[in-house]
């Protein structure tokens, strides 16, 4: 057998060192949380601590003796005579994870570590084995993938190099790349074009400094799909710490129907702001006519005659009228967006329609400038009365207040 040097033995002596030694070594054996078993260089099962037994489901007196590959899964079989190559040459097997069986059949992820085995004088005789149960880890790990597949925005997990280690389902619906198109591929990939210079700088920064952050605060964020489709979008960066370095976790929401609706908003305001506008315009004028034509009375009773009264009357009853009508129009905007307004359509005489209009207005301001030049037989059109009375009244008023 081969002699191996620097290894650890006990030699024996009259002081009763070694027996105190052996003791103290079998009680860390016995209390340990880990499965400890020793097996010899033809892979049986020498020694069986207790929570190998709770571990495996073997008691000791099962399991010593036995071949060490009843505690390896058949589609793992080349494992053990891997391991034992390994051991024969002195080489320790460290942090290997794997899969293991139990007495019961079932199947569990394990950690091992086997280190080899030697004599006081040196020679190589077995193998010391300490097994991990992972199943919590394994658990927890499946706990942690679960809830980044159920989060609601797109998750990448990236190294400090910017590689990208996990991307989650949303990921892929988002930027329309297959998963595997995007492991183990730089962050800027999903990035215009014009931003990925600069983009390592950025990334080194929130390393030295990082923190729970929104991406880009006040600026315009931006994705790329994978057909080159840009789209704007929101993150918010995460640090992790793992035992192999920090990562970092990029939360990615598409705010395009946000972005839309803030524009739609801002249509909206300029809409209200116009229609306020255009009600205040449309108010004005029958009711400067209406406050012509009383003022004309008040002032000039005596003095005109009754039939002058009379057509001033039925001017203010009219422009009266119209104001009504048109404050019912403006309750019946909401009815418009839903599609249910309807327009009063008939035939029209034109030519009369615009004669009471001009007679209304130039009343009403005071104005003899106006003068209707068309000929009597015009034919009868077809339109809304109050709607064409309301664009002519608008138009005329217009060219009283801003004609020399």
């Amino acid at each position: 057998m081969k002699k191996v040097t620097g290894q650890p033995t006990v030699e024996p002596d009259q002081s009763g060192d070694s027996t105190i030694v052996n003791a103290l070594m079998a009680s860390i054996v016995a209390s340990s949380d880990d499965a400890i078993l020793s097996e010899s260089l033809d892979g049986i099962i020498n020694s069986w601590n207790p929570a190998a037994e709770r571990m495996y489901g073997y008691s000791a007196g099962e399991a010593i003796g036995q071949p060490f590959s009843i505690l390896i899964p058949s589609d793992r079989t080349y494992e053990a005579a891997a391991i034992l190559v390994k051991i024969r040459n002195g080489e320790r097997v460290e942090h290997f994870e794997t899969i293991r069986v139990r007495k019961n059949g079932s199947h569990f992820p394990v950690s091992l570590t086997i280190s080899p085995m030697h004599n006081l004088s040196g020679d190589l005789v077995g193998a010391s084995s300490i097994t991990r149960d992972l199943t919590d880890r394994e658990r927890a790990s499946q706990y942690a993938s679960d809830i980044l597949e159920s989060a609601p925005d797109a998750m990448i997990i990236a190294d400090k190099t910017g590689t990208i280690i996990i991307v989650n389902t949303q990921t892929e619906k988002l930027f329309n790349y297959e998963r595997e198109e995007m492991l183990g591929q730089p962050v800027e990939m999903l990035m215009p074009i014009r931003f990925r210079d600069n983009h390592p700088g950025l990334r080194n920064g929130f390393f030295a400094d990082s923190e729970v952050r929104p991406m880009g605060c006040g600026l315009e964020l931006s994705g790329r799909r994978k057909n080159g489709r840009e789209f704007p979008i929101e993150i918010s960066l995460s640090p992790i710490e793992t035992g192999n370095g920090r990562l970092v976790a990029a939360a990615i929401r598409d705010v395009s129907d946000h972005k839309q609706m803030i524009r739609r908003l801002e249509e909206m305001n300029e809409l209200r702001n116009e229609f306020v506008a255009v009600v205040a315009h449309d108010l004005r004028a029958p009711m400067m006519s209406i406050s012509g034509f009383a003022n004309l009375l008040a002032d000039q009773w005596k003095e005109l005659d009754d039939d002058t009264k009379l057509q001033y009357l039925q001017i203010i009853v009219r422009n009266t009228d119209g104001l009504s009508e048109f404050v019912e129009d403006v309750l019946q905007v909401a009815r418009m967006e839903a599609g249910e307004y309807s327009y009063d359509i008939q035939q029209l005489d034109i030519r009369s329609l615009a004669q009471h209009t001009i007679e209304d207005l130039a009343g009403a301001v005071n104005d003899s400038r106006f003068n209707l030049i068309a000929p009597d037989d015009l034919p009868l059109v077809l339109g809304d009365k109050d709607r064409q009375t309301q664009i002519l009244t608008n138009l005329l008023s217009n060219a009283v207040k801003f004609s020399p």
